[in-house]
């Protein structure tokens, strides 16, 4: 396997994959923090005889979360997964061991077994190396055996109901985490998937612009040179020592095609230099001005602008001055050089005679390949002719450097996810108020729970729903505001219907019920406010003690367990950001690097076809030029077909095959004026057979006159015409069927 494919396996791993290695280092430091709230339980419930087996149990329960989130950025992630199931494993075991090996009731206030503490963590485990189903099967094991733990080892009365308050308790508890962790991974692949496709299609579109713009390259070379050197050639307009010196210069611009590439960028201000030398050589007298600085360009656009620039003032010099009814005028020329706001602009105008654009032969290629197209090739290029007859020509060349889009959410987005998750969270919502009206409204002492009591239900219940409507993030204002008065309006009430002497279970359901919303205000990007308003909700709780008589500490009692929730949930909830933010910047870079190294090969494999086509059709003639023989007839006639031959392969791709390209030899060679044209735009028919065919036999039947063949725009019912001038005038179609009309 190339090494460049190995790298982009690894990359394609890292996007999916960085999410879970955050998640396992969330759940490391998560396993500590619920760890040392774990231990002064585990040391007052472990009985002396057996305490050697209860501390394994902890030390693996604990320890294999925290080795993950030591290993989570740098372990392979097959050994980060093997600790997620030997996580998930070790849990059920240390349940298994508590209801083997233990006969005794805990004490009431201190009936919470400590192995049911961090329920959540396994079950988070399992949801990032397990399919869905298995995930939600095994939240529902646990929370089974979770309850039947409590029940086992509770104390009080009613010890079925208390088992099945901390099931459906812990069943709500750890979906919210599980939920969330699925959706990730979900939206993880799909954007994965996603990027794939657009990189794919964004990879595409870069071979194809940088193939064009090898070719528009070679094509301007042979258009600005080879073209001119054998036109003089054939003509004999221009003595064998000068012939000899461009032919020489020729070669030397086809052979600098194969050096090295220039600096990626270059000064600004190189472009202003190189121009007004130019000008100066070619147009001496020509008003020029610059006011470009040092900022960087690329030296491929600076290449552009200088050889179309070139080509309108070459225009110029040649048919500005010139009118066929009267004798040719002074004409005043300029080049203007600027910065318009970031965009790199290059005008060369002068007062001639003008054009009328509809009168310019489809075959002249000056325009439209060394300017206009060589300007179009690049990413924020462009080229505009204005001309008017008797209103003189101005050559607008632009380059604008390619901006990244505008910020938005994107496709991996947390608000993305959250939405994704939508389903979910309406199963949660119900969730959330069946459990919790269940822990207030059942058990002993539940006939005194009204109206207080409902109340704060209420408020919690629609604090819940209130602060999951809206599918943006972060939360809206006034949701925010209004989900924190109501959770503040429970707390109030609450505090006026129990007390915090009060052992029996679920008591306090609302410290747990509050915590939870708090939860989700962090999800919904009020991270802020959620921890403010734990905060008020920590002092509240111990005030409210030491007012009822209990210490201080005996209040952080109460509300310090339901810390390690919302700690949890934050940390989990900056992972998640972190990793879709991480995702998308990896997609982008990825794409971009993608995207250059297969423009890259493209360009190289471009250019070499282009330039061995070349070398094999002008190079010996060009060859034979450079050394200031004496051309006779015959090699005169040579260079006017070679000539052609390179203007057809230039103007006409698609029919630059054979046996086009040997009937039209052929039928020069008798005097047939032979024009070959495509207009199909880079995208020729499917199958170019008939159109080959009927343009070879009509070149091969014609004596004398003139043949036009071209090949038409896609979505057209004809696929090229062909136009004959000989004893008569006839036009022949050439449909995708081969009729000819």
């Amino acid at each position: 396997m190339p090494a460049s494919t190995g790298r982009i396996d690894r990359d394609r791993d890292n996007e999916v994959d960085r999410l879970t290695r955050l998640i396992y280092l969330v759940l490391g430091v998560s396993a500590v923090f619920f760890g040392a709230l774990s231990l002064r339980p585990l040391l007052e419930q472990a009985p002396g005889a057996d305490f050697p087996l209860v501390a394994a149990c902890w030390l693996l329960a604990f320890g294999v979360p925290v080795a993950m989130g030591a290993l989570s950025l740098w372990a392979p992630l097959r050994v980060l997964r093997l600790l997620a199931v030997i996580e998930g494993v070790v849990f059920v075991l240390a349940i298994a061991e508590w209801l083997l090996f233990r006969d005794g009731r805990l004490p009431e206030g201190n009936d919470i077994p400590w192995v049911i503490t961090f329920t959540a963590i396994p079950a988070v485990c399992v949801a990032t190396v397990a399919r869905a189903r298995v995930a939600w099967g095994y939240v529902i094991l646990v929370s089974g055996l979770s309850g039947w733990v409590r029940a086992w080892s509770s104390s009080g009365v009613e010890v079925r109901l208390i088992g099945a308050k901390d099931s459906l308790y812990t069943l709500l508890l750890i979906s919210v985490f599980v939920g969330l962790t699925i959706a990730v991974r979900r939206i993880a692949t799909r954007v994965a998937a996603a990027a794939e496709a657009d990189r794919a299609a964004y990879s595409e579109s870069a071979a194809r612009i940088s193939q064009k713009h090898e070719r528009l390259t070679v094509d301007a070379l042979v258009h600005d040179s080879v073209l001119s050197v054998l036109l003089m050639a054939g003509r004999g307009s221009v003595d064998i020592a000068h012939l000899s010196a461009y032919a020489r210069q020729t070669l030397g611009r086809i052979t600098g095609l194969n050096a090295p590439p220039p600096a990626n960028l270059v000064p600004a201000s190189v472009l202003g230099d190189r121009l007004r030398t130019l000008t100066a050589e070619l147009a001496p007298g020509t008003a020029f001005a610059s006011n470009l600085g040092a900022r960087p360009v690329p030296a491929l656009v600076v290449d552009a602008l200088v050889l179309a620039a070139g080509e309108a003032l070459r225009n110029s010099l040649r048919h500005a001055g010139l009118a066929s009814s009267a004798p040719a005028r002074p004409v005043s020329r300029s080049v203007d050089v600027h910065d318009d706001h970031g965009t790199v602009v290059v005008r060369v105008r002068d007062d001639g005679i003008g054009f009328d654009a509809a009168d310019v032969p489809a075959d002249r290629l000056g325009i439209a390949r060394s300017i206009v197209a060589r300007m179009s090739a690049f990413v924020g290029g462009s080229a505009r002719v204005f001309s008017r007859p008797g209103a003189g020509t101005e050559v607008t060349l632009a380059w604008t450097p390619d901006r990244p889009a505008a910020g938005g959410d994107a496709p991996a987005s947390f608000s993305a996810m959250f939405s994704m998750l939508a389903p979910v969270v309406r199963v949660i919502i119900v969730l959330f108020v069946v459990v919790h009206g269940v822990l207030a409204f059942t058990g002993p002492g539940a006939a005194s729970w009204f109206p207080l009591e409902l109340l704060a239900f209420l408020a919690v219940s629609a604090a819940a729903v209130l602060c999951t409507r809206a599918a943006v993030n972060p939360l809206p204002a006034a949701q925010t505001l209004g989900t924190v008065a109501l959770l503040a309006a429970a707390e109030i009430l609450m505090f006026f219907e129990v007390t915090p002497q009060d052992t029996a279970a679920f008591a306090h359901w609302h410290l747990g019920a509050i915590t939870l919303v708090l939860l989700v205000l962090a999800m919904r990007g009020r991270n802020r406010i959620a921890w403010s308003c734990y905060g008020g909700l920590f002092a509240a709780t111990v005030a409210w003690a030491v007012v009822n008589g209990l210490p201080a500490a005996g209040g952080v009692g109460l509300v310090i367990r339901h810390a390690g929730t919302l700690l949890a949930g934050t940390l989990w909830v900056f992972a998640a950001r972190r990793s879709m933010a991480t995702l998308t910047e990896l997609n982008r870079q990825r794409t971009v690097r993608d995207a250059a190294e297969l423009a890259e090969t493209t360009a190289i494999q471009e250019r070499h076809a282009q330039l061995a086509r070349l070398s094999t059709l002008a190079r010996p003639m060009l060859e034979r030029l450079a050394d200031a023989h004496p051309l006779s007839a015959d090699d005169q006639a040579e260079c006017l077909q070679v000539e052609a031959t390179l203007r057809d392969a230039i103007r006409a791709r698609s029919l630059f095959v054979e046996p086009v390209i040997s009937a039209a030899k052929a039928a020069r060679a008798r005097g047939v004026d032979v024009t070959l044209l495509d207009d199909s735009a880079d995208r020729p028919p499917g199958d170019m057979a008939p159109v080959t065919a009927a343009v070879a036999g009509e070149l091969d039947a014609a004596a004398s006159g003139r043949v036009t063949a071209r090949v038409l725009p896609a979505g057209r019912d004809a696929l090229a015409t062909i136009v004959v001038d000989s004893d008569r005038h006839r036009i022949v179609t050439v449909t995708a069927d081969g009729m000819l009309g």
